[in-house]
């Protein structure tokens, strides 16, 4: 099974055999016109995938930043995903 939801940004979680794979996505095609993808991670668990993407999502574009900036964009980037979660199961 594929997660693909704009909250996650360029990542999609691939969950196969109760194992859960962080895949980004990318803009680059093969010579056959296959979107190329990028194995990032590998999870145990849909928490731990969901854990990681927020982390990576907040590492987009901060090559340096201070611990304040980085807390705000953690929890910036993790009510997006949460606001995802929640609307869903509503």
């Amino acid at each position: 099974m594929k997660i693909k939801d704009k909250s996650l940004g360029k990542y999609e979680i691939h969950q196969d055999s109760g194992n859960y794979s962080i895949i980004e996505t990318t803009e680059y095609k093969d010579k056959d016109g296959k979107e190329i993808i990028k194995n990032v991670s590998y999870c145990s668990s849909m928490e731990s995938a969901l854990k990681n993407i927020v982390k990576l999502r907040v590492q987009e574009g901060l090559d340096v930043c201070d611990l304040k900036t980085y807390i705000e964009r953690l929890k910036e980037v993790n009510q997006e995903v949460m606001m995802a979660f929640e609307k869903e199961t509503v």
